[in-house]
């Protein structure tokens, strides 16, 4: 419940800025949805089916809402982790669930290819712009889990040279390595002092900012996340782009433009409905 009403109060602040008390109120029921949540993990294994799925629909009302937090970057990745080790949890113990439709990978492309494009992405220029930037990362890169990450975005962007199709294909494995990285290394990943993969998380930013039209255009109608979505992004990649050192915000200047100029096309793209 805590999940859902903090959920609503992050709604609230994005469309009723004036508001500014439901921000607060967002931030304190999310931290008692965490609090409950963190017992309720504790003694997992005892679980019943239902408990787990509530404990699931938890994890999803929480990815929603970091999505939507100016802050959220780092609470959206540790709740999408969350999503995937919990489902295979419930996957494991009792076969499927009640209240979801537990699919895998290939049942979600299966679902979603056919709505998108065959064809390369329209923007070759960007992409190849990003695939030369991400590759400046690789010498500084100097552990496993990092590396994993890095090489998961990078096939992301080489595969917008093909696809559309072949880029959300690899999008999904960038969330399989959060999944399968031990909490440790996890951990690792997103301490704000791993300058590198703060600069790969910009990277991450960008491929959103690339596949947003395309997954909009799935849903098939125009949605207000185009313009919440974008602004979030934008605030993401400030966050993360003034905590670089200076040699590192070079390599990765590119990237956060590209989140910017899609905020800033906000009124123009609505307009033209494209």
């Amino acid at each position: 419940m805590h999940a859902i009403l903090s959920l609503g109060a992050t709604h609230y602040d994005l469309t009723i800025p004036s508001n500014s008390h439901y921000n607060a109120m967002a931030i304190s029921h999310r931290g008692k949805a965490l609090k409950y949540l963190s017992l309720a993990l504790a003694d997992i294994d005892s679980c019943s089916a239902a408990s787990l799925d509530g404990i699931l629909a938890t994890c999803y009302a929480l990815v929603f809402q970091a999505y939507y937090m100016n802050d959220g970057a780092i609470d959206f990745a540790v709740m999408v982790r969350g999503c995937s080790l919990i489902t295979t949890h419930i996957q494991r113990r009792f076969k499927g669930s009640k209240m979801f439709l537990l699919q895998n990978s290939e049942e979600v492309m299966q679902l979603i290819e056919p709505w998108l494009s065959k064809d390369m992405h329209p923007n070759q220029d960007d992409v190849n712009l990003c695939i030369r930037d991400i590759e400046q990362l690789h010498p500084f890169i100097h552990d496993g889990s990092t590396l994993c990450f890095f090489e998961s975005l990078l096939n992301t962007y080489l595969a917008f040279q093909h696809s559309i199709q072949d880029a959300f294909r690899c999008l999904g494995d960038v969330y399989k390595v959060w999944h399968s990285m031990e909490n440790q290394n996890f951990m690792n990943l997103i301490t704000s002092t791993n300058i590198i993969s703060r600069a790969l998380f910009l990277h991450y930013f960008a491929i959103d900012t690339l596949m947003r039209p395309f997954l909009l255009h799935v849903r098939g109608h125009k949605h207000p996340s185009l313009s919440v979505g974008a602004i979030v992004m934008e605030q993401w990649a400030d966050a993360a782009y003034y905590g670089l050192p200076g040699n590192i915000q070079r390599l990765v200047k590119h990237e956060v433009d590209l989140v910017r100029r899609e905020k800033a096309n906000i009124p123009l793209i609505l307009r033209d409905g494209s």
